[in-house]
């Protein structure tokens, strides 16, 4: 620590900018970026600190606009990861983290989940009429609207995916403002998001 701290205080100096030590990682993972797989991308990133403290940025659970259960779904894999002492900890933790994995796919086929769950949020930035391509946002916006919901702009919507790619382009999203009790999801849509959701955390062990 006092290494790090000397240093911190030399680029300080040497740049006139205030240099602090954060804290010392047990593990850290920058996620791939789309473009090259071997680029890690700098607003994108999740670790560990000694003090067992997370660190989070730009992943699914940060998100404002992901589904409560993609934020819980990381939320357990991620608890299981803050235990481990280090990267070839986090590794051996992979089958943990697989069951884990399982048992969220296992509740999206089944249907055990409530709309509120799936609901994915925005806000809107236009009037409904105003929207010029068939968004997911858009289109919810538009139903809520075609059912007497005065909206504005900057307001929080939210829906979730009942069934994507639908020609019928109203069926492809329901406002959770209009779901009643009985309501339909799309669980091959859900379970891909799942996948990708389940990969940001584990691609760097694989």
């Amino acid at each position: 620590p006092k290494e790090y701290q000397a240093l911190a205080e030399k680029i300080s100096l040497a740049t006139g900018f205030d240099i602090l030590v954060e804290g010392f990682y047990k593990w850290l993972r920058f996620c791939s970026a789309k473009a090259d797989a071997q680029a890690g991308v700098p607003n994108r990133y999740f670790g560990c600190f000694s003090t067992g403290e997370l660190k989070l940025r730009g992943i699914e659970i940060r998100r404002h606009d992901t589904p409560v259960l993609f934020k819980r779904f990381q939320e357990e894999l991620l608890e299981v990861l803050r235990q481990a002492s280090g990267i070839a900890a986090c590794r051996d933790s992979l089958a943990h983290l697989e069951d884990i994995y399982l048992d969220y796919q296992d509740q999206i086929k089944t249907g055990g989940i409530s709309a509120v769950d799936l609901a994915f949020s925005c806000h809107l930035t236009r009037r409904p009429e105003d929207y010029v391509h068939d968004t997911a946002s858009a289109i919810a916006a538009q139903q809520l609207a075609a059912a007497g919901i005065e909206l504005h702009i900057g307001e929080k919507i939210q829906y979730i995916i009942s069934s994507s790619g639908d020609k019928v382009k109203d069926w492809r999203v329901t406002p959770l403002a209009l779901i009643a009790d009985q309501f339909e999801y799309d669980p091959k849509k859900y379970l891909e998001l799942l996948g990708r959701a389940y990969n940001t955390i584990t691609e760097g062990l694989l």
